[in-house]
């Protein structure tokens, strides 16, 4: 096992998953398996995404934040935290990074960054495996929120 914070690992990561990235998660409600893709960007151990607060996704995590993540050569699982309001001072840097992905959402008329339903929803990771220059990474992530 090796450190998210290896060098090799940060740099595979950080070109692989540090800007706008369609990812997929997965999540469970009473033993059913849900998945779905997301937008999201990778940024030291934590994967980020814009939802809404009553999204079903956001409800399956609050119940067992227990969620499986899955990209290009890259699978793993982790914690998923809601972080509130992607317009908390502490978001606004994840904001930026996710930006195209919602702003389409905001043409909407019921959307807007106004809208407190709109949070940053970040899994972080606890381990996963990671696949480049075929070679296999198993990473182990430090825990906490």
């Amino acid at each position: 096992m090796i450190h998210h914070s290896h060098p090799e690992i940060q740099t595979i990561m950080k070109e692989r998953f540090g800007h706008e990235r369609l990812i997929t998660i997965a999540t469970s409600d009473q033993n059913i398996p849900y998945i779905r893709a997301v937008n999201a960007v990778y940024e030291n151990g934590w994967f980020y995404f814009a939802t809404l607060s009553n999204s079903a996704k956001m409800k399956q995590m609050e119940e067992n934040p227990v969620t499986a993540v899955c990209g290009p050569w890259f699978n793993g699982h982790g914690l998923a935290y809601n972080r509130g309001s992607i317009t908390k001072e502490e978001n606004k840097h994840i904001y930026q990074m996710l930006r195209s992905s919602f702003e389409s959402w905001l043409s909407d008329a019921k959307m807007n960054l106004d809208n407190t339903q709109i949070v940053l929803c970040g899994i972080q990771m606890t381990k996963a495996t990671l696949y480049s220059q075929g070679q296999r990474y198993d990473i182990f992530f430090d825990e906490g929120k």
